[in-house]
């Protein structure tokens, strides 16, 4: 199977998530090891930590920095057996204590590791990342609308903002000046933006179940004519062969996770989850997967970056044609075109898209 190569940008926010903890332990971590199990969980709670049995939004974010720096780990939101082992690779690669458990040090190493891969944000971007640089830059004295919009005002505020920390004066949040409003976090204010980013990342999750759930909803197409474009390339090896049967592993719609699909096309390409104003004059919409790279207008044969944008030529729902996104993430990889039918019953045909990682074998 191909390893995907991935870029996220939910990556250039996970420092963020680091609660506020002491340095005194080298690690978590087994200084002073909890009498009982039930000590251990709430000692984990209390401090931030992260190990097996933990779950949520930062889990969830701890995982797709994994798999962002090319460590092979599902983003689930749970931290299970195959989570430990990804966090033991992380800590064998950056020469820390081996232990599967995300301590302090394990934090200020992913911290560390964010600022060196984290994407560009910049005018024009539109999705939660750019709401966590404004809500930081509020915390640090330069009052900014916290409405997930990089537009005219944050940008002056972040040059403000790189002005006053004699940083090169650009309006664009690169690593330098990400790392630089990280750095100057109280410990309050990693709270605060601790229980936001949570916020957010649950907000996102019943989003995505509650509008992608149903057509009436956002107007999705989950089905479609299996139509696809003609520069698209059939895979040469996948793992899953037309008429091949898997189970699925993601949640784009109510009903989807645990159903069993039938392979109707696979591909290969690169998959890309986008953010974009509809058209129509719709919501925002955030993370939505997967648009391929043969569905954008005009993008030449390379693969687009995260904070790259492109006009949308395919239409998922209503008022996606014609959008212009921003990217998300990217993944050279395998996609598949899919028939199933819900766990509650509804048939779909045709379903365009699910990544490789998607699919689990029967």
């Amino acid at each position: 199977m191909k390893k995907p190569m991935t870029w996220g940008v939910a990556v250039t926010t996970f420092g963020l998530l680091v609660a506020p903890v002491t340095m005194e332990a080298s690690q978590s971590d087994n200084a002073s090891a909890p009498s009982s199990m039930e000590d251990h969980h709430e000692e984990r709670g209390a401090s931030g930590m992260m190990a097996e049995g933990t779950q949520g939004p930062m889990v969830n974010m701890l995982q797709q920095m994994l798999q962002d720096r090319g460590i092979s780990t599902d983003v689930d939101g749970i931290f299970g057996p195959e989570t430990s082992e990804s966090v033991q690779t992380f800590q064998k690669e950056t020469g820390i204590t081996v232990d599967g458990i995300v301590g302090p040090q394990t934090m200020m190493a992913l911290q560390d590791t964010m600022s060196e891969n984290m994407g560009i944000l910049r005018t024009g971007d539109a999705n939660m990342h750019v709401r966590h640089i404004q809500q930081l830059l509020t915390n640090q004295g330069v009052e900014t609308n916290t409405d997930g919009i990089f537009g005219s005002e944050t940008r002056e505020n972040v040059m403000l903002y790189q002005q006053e920390h004699q940083l090169q004066v650009d309006g664009i949040v690169g690593p330098e000046t990400m790392g630089h409003m990280m750095d100057g976090m109280n410990s309050e204010a990693r709270q605060q933006m601790m229980g936001m980013m949570n916020n957010d990342q649950e907000g996102q999750h019943h989003q995505m179940k509650g509008s992608m759930g149903g057509q009436s909803d956002m107007n999705m197409n989950h089905s479609s004519s299996g139509e696809v474009p003609d520069d698209l390339q059939k895979a040469e090896n996948p793992t899953f062969e037309v008429g091949d049967t898997a189970t699925i592993e993601a949640n784009h719609m109510e009903g989807m996770e645990g159903a069993t699909a039938t392979i109707i096309g696979a591909y290969d390409t690169t998959a890309y989850a986008v953010t974009f104003q509809p058209t129509d004059g719709g919501d925002l919409v955030e993370n939505h997967k997967w648009v391929i790279h043969e569905e954008l207008n005009n993008t030449g044969k390379e693969s687009l970056q995260p904070g790259d944008t492109a006009v949308l030529d395919v239409s998922h729902m209503e008022g996606m044609d014609g959008a212009t996104a921003t990217i998300d993430t990217a993944e050279e990889t395998t996609v598949y075109m899919v028939d199933f039918t819900t766990t509650d019953g509804e048939e779909v045909t045709n379903h365009k898209w699910l990544t490789e990682s998607e699919l689990r074998s029967n």
